[in-house]
């Protein structure tokens, strides 16, 4: 929490993240590491004043990544598409292969999705790279059944 030892009608926070408050004492979470000059702005009656902090947040974002193992894209509305969730996650490639070796389909950025295309029902291999909020990327391999 911030806390202002201001008298003042109008409180005006900047917390230097895009994220901002009007209240006396705001609370404010800040989700990436990195250095923040934290502004406030109190006006009373035509007066202002205005008080600056720099904080350091440290650490790394927790990440994680929801990879389906079996989609149905047979049309009914449910399962019917094969879709990466990340969290944190800021971009993410794809390839989708058949048992043979042979690609048949490529994906890119984070809503990126696999309707199956023409392919036949069977087990396919992914390889899925994630580019992540903390400048890290993963790589994951996997299975994935294509049921119809």
């Amino acid at each position: 929490p911030f806390t202002s030892n201001s008298q003042g009608v109008d409180f005006i926070w900047d917390f230097d993240n895009g994220n901002g408050s009007a209240l006396e004492n705001p609370t404010e979470t800040f989700t990436l590491p990195g250095e923040y000059n934290i502004l406030l702005t109190v006006s009373e009656q035509g007066c202002t004043a205005t008080a600056t902090q720099t904080i350091i947040v440290n650490g790394s974002l927790p990440t994680a990544i929801v990879i389906p193992n079996v989609f149905t894209p047979n049309g009914d509305g449910q399962n019917d598409i094969f879709k990466v969730e990340t969290i944190n996650g800021k971009d993410l490639r794809g390839a989708i292969f058949n048992r043979w070796g042979r690609k048949v389909a490529d994906f890119n950025g984070l809503t990126a999705t696999w309707d199956g295309g023409k392919n036949n029902a069977g087990t396919y291999y992914y390889i899925i790279e994630v580019d992540y909020l903390d400048d890290t990327t993963q790589e994951y391999e996997g299975h994935i059944q294509l049921l119809k």
